[in-house]
């Protein structure tokens, strides 16, 4: 079992309600990648959207063909995450803070390597401490929304505003920032890190 020590800044949050979107904000409202961690953990075997090009919250837009930021998400979930689930625990954090584990995708990275992935749902930074990492430089892909604008439709993967490249291919996505056992997530954001020889 891997555990992980979230320390998390707690306060008092209205509930807003919101409309299902293409937006940024969509990933975190409508909990796309906490979908895929859950499912994952109760051992379904694959999980289907409802819509890749039409509908209110599709994988691409139909018009522009433009990728939306579920469909970044989508695209780095597949890269990165592995079949083999492990159990992740958050202590001292709320709902407002989710994380799972699972190997990696051995395309990308070493079987030996876990993959931990998860949300900062609130609206203030959360620290990350991983102690039993101290010593390793772990690669962080940490997705956020362009100025923390939530109704963006635009992705920024470690800074970098993602689109297609020029001939409409996906983009050099293997471009972690490396971090080491102690960490910032900022405010609506979520995230990708890779444990190496775990």
């Amino acid at each position: 079992m891997y555990i992980f020590t979230v320390i998390a800044n707690t306060h008092i949050e209205k509930k807003k309600s919101f409309k299902i979107k293409n937006n940024f904000d969509s990933v975190l409202w409508y909990r796309w990648l906490d979908k895929l961690g859950l499912a994952a953990k109760s051992n379904v075997g694959g999980l289907m959207r409802q819509t890749f090009i039409q509908g209110s919250y599709a994988l691409v837009d139909p018009d522009t063909l433009y990728p939306n930021p579920d469909y970044w998400l989508t695209v780095l979930y597949k890269r990165l995450v592995g079949n083999i689930v492990y159990n992740a625990q958050a202590y001292n954090a709320t709902n407002k803070i989710r994380l799972y584990a699972h190997s990696a995708n051995t395309n990308w990275y070493s079987s030996s390597c876990v993959v931990l992935y998860g949300m900062n749902l609130y609206k203030e930074n959360v620290t990350l401490e991983l102690p039993q990492y101290k010593n390793l430089a772990l690669d962080l892909y940490l997705l956020q929304a362009p100025n923390s604008d939530l109704y963006s439709r635009s992705v920024l993967l470690n800074g970098n505003r993602l689109h297609l490249n020029p001939d409409d291919t996906l983009p050099n996505l293997n471009i972690p920032v490396q971090v080491k056992d102690n960490f910032t997530l900022p405010p609506y954001s979520y995230f990708f890190l890779v444990i190496p020889t775990a």
